[in-house]
C-alpha cells in the first residue's frame, strides 16, 4: 500500500505510518477507533482516520455515480479518487496507471 503514507501525510498524520506499514487494504479498511486507541494513536487521529477510512468505504458508490454521468458528485469531493490510497491491482479505485 505505497500510497497509505502520503495518504496520511494530507491528513497531517504521518507520524501513524509505521502502524500501517504492515497492514494489507482490507486490514486498514476494517479498523475501528477502538482499535487505534489499543495502539496508543490520540483521541483525534483516531477520529480523523476513522472519517477518512468511513469515505474510503464510500468511494466505490462515489466512483460508480461518476461513470453513469452523475457529475455533481464529483463535487463533493474532488480530490478524493485520486489521493487516497488504493486495493494494488483494482478494486474500489483505479489503480496508478489502469482502469478499472
Amino acid at each position: 500500500m505505497k500510497d497509505v503514507p502520503s495518504w496520511l501525510k494530507s491528513l497531517r498524520l504521518h507520524k501513524y505510518a509505521a502502524l500501517f506499514s504492515q497492514m494489507t487494504y482490507e486490514e486498514m479498511m476494517t479498523l475501528t477507533e477502538r482499535h487505534l486507541e489499543s495502539q496508543n494513536v490520540t483521541k483525534g487521529a483516531r477520529h480523523k482516520i476513522a472519517l477518512s477510512i468511513q469515505k474510503l468505504r464510500e468511494r466505490q458508490s462515489v466512483l460508480r455515480a461518476l461513470e453513469k454521468g452523475w457529475h455533481r458528485v464529483a463535487l463533493v469531493s474532488p480530490g478524493m479518487a485520486l489521493s487516497d490510497p488504493c486495493v494494488p491491482g483494482g478494486g474500489p479505485c483505479v489503480p496508478e496507471g489502469g482502469t478499472e
